[in-house]
């Protein structure tokens, strides 16, 4: 088009020259060698080498006892075998020290028994000596029991269930021993309660019989001292000796249910209750 149009118009065209094209050489992939290397190929092979030295020098693996000449496989049989014999050696162990902890726990409870029913037999006893009815039975059951526990840890027995040894040392027979003989005169003294069962229960109601009686009859004798009181010093005086005598005999006769009952006790209730019979006759 500049061509054409310069020669339409008698113009030289104008020269533009060509743009700069830029060009890319390209130059050959250079190795750095400057950097140093740490691989090195103959240091790895003659650590090999070394390795493979020890390996051959080294001494050969040392066979096993007893089994060593057999084969691996067999070798293997034997082992596990062993293995389940100290298995089965280790559950037995267990199984004798279960039974033993069980029959020192056993033991343990039965002394723990006996002495709580020590103190049920005083409780017994006492209530016994008084003459309630439902003592006797407990301490009949709590006699038993104890005697039963005492020849279980003494001799060696049954206690719930449970087998006991004897006493293997000697601070533990010499303990029971003393047990024993403390045992034998508190035993004495339970039978002759159980004996005296019917004679403490008759003595029993009628010393309640007496109690429910008597504040009636102190009523009366007070009522008796009131009006024979102007009739005479004598009738008066012998009204006042009912009085008094209506209050003795009661307190006599609950001292007769006790530990310890005085022999007095009971001659001076028979006397006193004499007395009051011949009185009141009089």
């Amino acid at each position: 088009m500049n061509l054409q149009l310069g020669k339409l118009f008698g113009r030289k065209p104008a020269l533009t020259p060509a743009p700069d094209i830029p060009t890319i050489v390209s130059s050959p992939l250079t190795i750095d060698d400057s950097a140093p290397s740490d691989y090195d190929p103959n240091a790895t092979i003659a650590v090999m080498d070394q390795m493979r030295a020890a390996a051959a020098s080294a001494s050969p693996a040392r066979r096993l006892p007893l089994i060593g000449h057999l084969s691996t496989a067999r070798q293997f049989q034997v082992l596990g075998l062993l293995l389940a014999t100290t298995f089965a050696l280790m559950l037995v162990a267990f199984g004798l020290y279960a039974i033993e902890a069980r029959k020192n726990t056993a033991q343990v409870a039965a002394s723990t028994e006996m002495q709580m029913l020590s103190q049920r037999l005083v409780r017994g006893s006492t209530q016994a000596e008084m003459g309630l009815a439902g003592s006797f039975e407990v301490l009949k059951q709590s006699r038993d029991e104890f005697a039963a526990n005492l020849a279980a840890l003494a001799q060696g027995g049954n206690y719930r269930g449970v087998t006991l040894s004897e006493p293997q040392t000697e601070a533990v027979r010499s303990a029971l021993d003393e047990v024993r003989k403390r045992w034998e005169v508190i035993d004495g003294r339970v039978a002759e309660l159980a004996a005296a069962q019917d004679i403490l229960l008759t003595l029993s109601q009628a010393v309640s019989n007496v109690n429910q009686g008597n504040q009636g009859l102190l009523e009366l004798t007070e009522q008796l001292a009131a009006q024979v009181a102007g009739v005479g010093a004598r009738e008066a005086a012998l009204a006042g000796n009912l009085v008094m005598l209506t209050q003795r005999i009661a307190k006599n006769a609950n001292a007769l249910l006790g530990n310890e009952v005085d022999s007095d006790v009971a001659f001076l209730l028979g006397k006193d209750t004499a007395t009051f019979r011949d009185i009141l006759a009089g």
